[in-house]
């Protein structure tokens, strides 16, 4: 059978190894001019597969990493909190055992127990610490107000302080398979253990200095029991502190991890997508010698007006 190409056939064939061409030329000219080999799948399928899973696992690196970050950031504030409490404990101590002293007169007592007042008003502040994150001993639940005054006495002082938060501690996912971190703890555990209302033994020793009706032996007995309850609140802090320091130091350990996993995942990234110049240069030309060479045959079947809007 006779099969006849018509030149209309053979023009339109022509035409289209043009455009081919000409589409390759620009193919490797944009590589080399963005530094990007892959911009799409069918620039090299297996390879824009791979880049892919590759990207996914670089992009989930990065949020772990922002994850941590910010958990770093609050368990560092908790801590400084702690520190804080701490503080205002160590304090009140001082001021228990300055009350055993029975050459005390009311009025210095009332100084004391004034300034007992403004621990007590501190202590609270730093139970309630907060970032944007929300309250850092609410537990789970870190936007609500971990510790309320419950009740105050006739001239209006704390008499007893309640906490509203959760009874959880807040976890954020720090890394494959389930990694998690604590970030948040549950304030009654810390400042209010069953036997061991930290706010009440400030309250207590308060009242204890101004208690005037008190004998000089049953106060002592008195401020000797509530050193022993602020000794006791402030070892709960600094066990906190201490479990709060461990997890700071597995957050940078694996913070280090991810940050070298990324790097890793960065670097098959840029060989997977980005262009070898000098391959992409060979290309180019060897597809503008083919453009050339398929006009120089195509010139006697396409007019030359469309041969010059091809090129």
């Amino acid at each position: 059978m006779d099969v006849r190409v018509t030149g209309q056939t053979q023009s339109a064939n022509a035409i289209a190894n043009l455009r081919r061409q000409q589409s390759a030329v620009a193919k490797y000219q944009d590589q080399i001019t963005s530094g990007v080999r892959i911009k799409v799948a069918s620039d090299d399928p297996s390879a824009y597969v791979a880049a892919a899973q590759t990207r996914r696992s670089s992009e989930r690196n990065q949020t772990y990493q922002n994850t941590i970050t910010s958990a770093t950031a609050d368990l560092n504030s908790s801590v400084a909190a702690l520190l804080d409490g701490k503080s205002i404990l160590t304090r009140a101590k001082q001021i228990a055992s300055q009350g055993i002293d029975s050459t005390l007169n009311a009025t210095e007592n009332e100084a004391l127990a004034s300034e007992v007042d403004t621990l007590i008003d501190g202590f609270l502040r730093a139970a309630n610490t907060q970032s944007e994150s929300g309250y850092f001993f609410s537990g789970s639940n870190s936007t609500t107000l971990p510790f309320r005054i419950a009740s105050t006495d006739a001239n209006g002082r704390v008499g007893s302080v309640a906490y509203d938060g959760d009874s959880s501690r807040a976890k954020v996912l720090i890394g494959p398979n389930g990694q998690t971190a604590e970030t948040k703890d549950v304030g009654s555990n810390v400042f209010q253990p069953p036997g061991g209302d930290s706010f009440a033994a400030l309250i207590a020793l308060r009242d204890t200095l101004r208690d005037n009706s008190l004998t000089s032996v049953v106060k002592a007995a008195a401020f000797t029991a509530r050193i022993g309850e602020i000794e006791s609140a402030s070892q709960r802090l600094s066990n906190t502190i201490g479990e709060q320091a461990g997890t700071l130091a597995s957050l940078d350990a694996i913070s280090s991890h991810l940050v070298d996993a990324k790097l890793t995942a960065d670097s098959r990234l840029t060989d997977l997508e980005s262009t070898d110049i000098v391959d992409a240069v060979i290309k180019m030309k060897e597809q503008e010698a083919a453009f050339q060479a398929t006009i120089a045959v195509s010139s006697k079947l396409i007019p030359a007006s469309l041969l010059d809007y091809i090129r």
